[in-house]
């Protein structure tokens, strides 16, 4: 889960400097995720893990977002 994780930031990074270099116009859509894929609770475990805290009232995609950005807070952290 870990080396999945590092990978998908790693495309994600990469994807986010090729923008900075791209003359074309922004994309309208969100940018994927590690957790695109995931299930509800494959996340909700993922964040709990974590130390976040998961509501039951969030949508999937919601839960998905809530992820990203925690992720990137741990990365921030790490960092």
């Amino acid at each position: 889960l870990k080396a999945r994780l590092e990978k998908m930031e790693a495309m994600l990074l990469n994807d986010a400097s090729n923008e900075h270099s791209s003359d074309s116009e922004p994309e309208t859509t969100a940018a994927p995720t590690p957790f695109d894929d995931w299930d509800m609770g494959t996340i909700k475990a993922w964040i709990e893990d974590q130390g976040g805290r998961f509501d039951g009232r969030w949508s999937v995609e919601r839960a998905r977002e809530e992820a990203a950005k925690l992720n990137d807070r741990l990365a921030q952290e790490a960092a």
